[in-house]
C-alpha cells in the first residue's frame, strides 16, 4: 500500500528537469483584511512511496471550517511502473487557484488514497484587525 512520507502546503512548488524539488512559502495561516475573499493560489506537494507494481489514485481537496468542499478534487491515477516489489518514491504537486475564503477558522487540505481520506493538513484563515491611525495633530 502506498504511503505518504511528507506533505506540505505552500505558495508555490515545482520539480526541475534534474529532479530537484523546490518549495516556496510554506504556511499554516492565511491572513486577510476582510471576508469573503479569494486566495490566489495554494500548492500541495508530497512524496509518496509505493511498490513499482502498485496502482493507486491520489486526490486532494480543500474544505472550509463548516465542512464545505470549496475546491474541486485534483489528483491523478498512478499506474504500475513494473512488476517488481521495488520501492519507488514519487513527488506529486497539485495546485489550486482562486480559492474562495468565506469564513474565518480552520480549513483543511484533505488527501484521498483510492477514494479514502488518509490525511488532513489544517490551516487557519484569520481576519486582520488594523489599528486606525491617530488623526490628532501635534
Amino acid at each position: 500500500m502506498p504511503k505518504v512520507n511528507w506533505i506540505y502546503l505552500c505558495d508555490y512548488a515545482y520539480k526541475d528537469v534534474t529532479g530537484k524539488t523546490s518549495i516556496i512559502g510554506m504556511f499554516n495561516n492565511i491572513n486577510v483584511l476582510r471576508l469573503p475573499n479569494k486566495y490566489q493560489q495554494i500548492f500541495t506537494i508530497m512524496e509518496v512511496e509505493k511498490l513499482a507494481r502498485e496502482n493507486c489514485k491520489l486526490e486532494v481537496i480543500i474544505t472550509s471550517p463548516s465542512g464545505e468542499e470549496i475546491t474541486k478534487k485534483v489528483g491523478r491515477e498512478i499506474g504500475a511502473q513494473g512488476t517488481t516489489t521495488q520501492v519507488m518514491k514519487i513527488t506529486l504537486i497539485y495546485a489550486f487557484y482562486g480559492i474562495p475564503l468565506k469564513e474565518p477558522g480552520e480549513y483543511h487540505a484533505l488527501l484521498f488514497l483510492d477514494g479514502e481520506c488518509i490525511h488532513s493538513i489544517p490551516f487557519r484563515v484569520r481576519v486582520l484587525k488594523l489599528k486606525k491611525e491617530n488623526s490628532k495633530k501635534d
